[in-house]
């Protein structure tokens, strides 16, 4: 297996270990991981996409991914929303130390590929997910 898919695979690893570590169900973390995915490179665009893209669904599948869609595009507007919107992802009041580590998981995982393929400079989602970090370890 050639390096770059190793450090992938266990960058992937390192991320779903979060998932056993934090007790959470396959549903929350894929809401979770969704909502952070998203909410870190939301603007205009992605919104039209993901509108189109959600009247291709079933009923039911329609209804999750609009709870991703919401709950991604509040999450984009601020550290405190972002935390509330993870909330609501998790279905309990997560403490800060969670967040802290919720964020320093992704923030790990992106910096992977952020070494991989933008020259070892940060993203526009690790900039947003530090940022992120930065506030939350201040309220």
């Amino acid at each position: 297996m050639p390096e770059r898919e190793k450090c992938f695979e266990q960058a992937e690893l390192r991320l779903y270990s979060l998932k056993e570590k934090m007790n959470f169900s396959d549903l929350q973390f894929e809401r979770i991981k969704s909502t952070i995915f998203k909410s870190s490179i939301w603007d205009r665009g992605i919104d039209e996409a993901i509108v189109d893209f959600m009247n291709e669904f079933d009923e039911d599948e329609k209804e999750e991914m609009k709870f991703r869609y919401e709950t991604a595009k509040i999450a984009s507007t601020s550290a405190k929303e972002l935390w509330n919107q993870l909330n609501k992802c998790s279905d309990i009041e997560l403490p800060k130390e969670s967040i802290i580590i919720i964020l320093s998981y992704f923030i790990e995982y992106f910096k992977e590929f952020a070494d991989q393929f933008n020259d070892n400079k940060d993203t526009e989602v690790l900039i947003h997910l530090r940022k992120s970090l930065e506030d939350i370890k201040q309220m």
